[in-house]
């Protein structure tokens, strides 16, 4: 992989376009490869350098700081409790280093291999890639004296290798594929997985997605291991010549092997979807069991199952009406101020009956009542409140005859009197709406004054004698 003089000339030319959302670690490393972390610890191997160093990723600044020094061309790294495994390729052996050992020497703990690359444990079993004979070799960890066997054979420079479940998968670097093979089988060949790929270099995989870096393509991929039809999906492209990756929580970690650098990719993006209502009831969203009574745009955040969060955005729509009703200058006339709708006029003082013919926006009672009309626009209904009515050709027009009221219209006040003196007559002032604002009593006198100290608009003086005779009269306030 390191031979590529010609290549990484000119892609160091070109700088790096990432596609997807990456911040940058750590920079001038020295041809950063292999990757592994134990805790907040990331380890490093600097391939150019012959060592390992490693950084405190909880560090906003991280420094490397050297672990093992004089390596013989670095290129995988594994950690298994305290030791600390890595692949020399020039020197065709696997070192172990110690690392509650302050001293940065490895010593040798298997030699006589092909080029070893890419490491992988199972099971106190310990996997090399050996790019030049084309196999990959396992030995037990707990044997005392390693013996090497054959896991697969007939590859094409094996480099990168991850495990998953049962299966080993392999990055064939110059066949341009990855390839598995069953651990459980005593088989040693290997199957194509994903084929057609420009120099697959290095794997890591998590909850059944296989990243691969592809060190001449220069990207990085993902593959659903549980989809039958192994579609592709590019994460990061033109990268300067990807080479380690390794997996932390939702976290991707991956070095540019010409670029120097660590960067991270996070596997938790925030996911976002748009969802849009349109009721005449109050909502209430089945995700998050809240309820929305008034058209708005809403948001409810809720952890996926990777754990990261997922945001939906509800644009809720419900309908509202004015329920407002005017009154023509007359008093005899109420209309809806919703135009463009159904009505339905309805007996307030009868359990709401509907008013048989009563379906137009305007409505004319013929008897004093109190009354209301339900609107229906685009199926969506409601109700106004209810509004007396009273009619002034159903009162007594010999007590009306008998009254005056000025001025009318007023600014404040008014003055009502009547053509005799009255014992015991009730006065009181009412709005549109049938609501009593003030209550007066007439005794032993003929007149008397009554302030109007409220908003313009029309209002109705309501009077009833010691006989029971009514009589109504119009009064607008400016």
């Amino acid at each position: 992989m390191k031979t590529f003089t010609l290549l990484f000339t000119i892609f160091l030319l070109n700088s790096t376009n990432i596609i997807a959302q990456v911040e940058e670690v750590i920079s001038n490393l020295s041809g950063p490869d292999a990757l592994t972390i134990v805790g907040d610890f990331l380890y490093i191997v600097e391939y150019d350098a012959g060592k390992i160093s490693k950084i405190d990723l909880t560090s906003p600044d991280p420094v490397a700081i050297d672990i093992v020094s004089g390596l013989s061309a670095p290129n995988g790294i594994l950690i298994n409790g305290d030791n600390l495994f890595i692949s020399e390729s020039s020197a065709g052996k696997v070192s172990k280093k110690d690392l509650t050992d302050p001293s940065p020497i490895a010593v040798d703990f298997i030699t006589g291999l092909s080029r070893p690359e890419g490491l992988a444990i199972k099971d106190n079993e310990l996997y090399i890639a050996e790019y030049s004979s084309g196999n990959v070799s396992k030995i037990n960890l707990l044997d005392s004296i390693p013996v090497i066997m054959n896991v697969a054979t007939g590859l094409s420079s094996p480099a990168g290798i991850s495990i998953d479940d049962n299966y080993l998968y392999i990055a064939e670097y110059n066949g341009g594929k990855i390839s598995r093979i069953d651990l459980t089988s005593s088989s040693t060949t290997a199957t194509d997985f994903i084929t057609e790929l420009s120099g697959p270099y290095e794997l890591a995989i998590l909850a059944d997605e296989l990243f691969i870096l592809e060190f001449t393509g220069n990207q990085l991929l993902k593959v659903d291991l549980n989809d039958p039809s192994v579609n592709i999906t590019t994460l990061v492209s033109e990268l300067n010549h990807p080479d380690g990756i390794v997996v932390n929580g939702t976290d991707l970690y991956f070095s540019e092997y010409a670029g120097n650098r660590i960067l991270k990719l996070s596997l938790c993006p925030n996911t976002s979807s748009n969802l849009v209502i349109e009721q005449c009831d109050p909502y209430t969203s089945p995700i998050s069991n809240e309820t929305w009574t008034s058209s708005g745009n809403y948001t409810v955040v809720l952890e996926n199952s990777n754990g990261c969060d997922s945001i939906i955005f509800i644009d809720l729509t419900i309908p509202t009406f004015d329920l407002s009703l005017m009154i023509s200058d007359d008093g005899m006339m109420m209309t809806s101020v919703v135009n463009d709708a159904s009505y339905q006029w309805l007996d307030c003082d009868n359990s709401f009956a509907n008013l048989p013919g009563e379906t137009s926006q305007s409505f004319t009672p013929t008897n004093n009542g109190s009354y209301a009309v339900e609107i229906n626009q685009n199926n969506c209904k409601d109700t106004t409140e209810c509004l007396s009515f009273v009619n002034v050709s159903n009162v007594d027009l010999n007590l009306v005859d008998q009254v005056s009221i000025f001025p009318n219209p007023t600014n404040g006040s008014i003055l009502i009197e009547f053509s005799r003196i009255q014992k015991n007559t009730k006065i009181q002032l009412v709005t549109t709406h049938g609501q009593v604002l003030k209550t007066r009593t007439v005794e032993n006198t003929h007149r008397i004054q009554l302030e109007v100290e409220y908003p313009s608009g029309l209002y109705f003086v309501k009077m009833v004698d010691e006989y029971n005779k009514q009589g109504v009269f119009k009064l607008m306030k400016e």
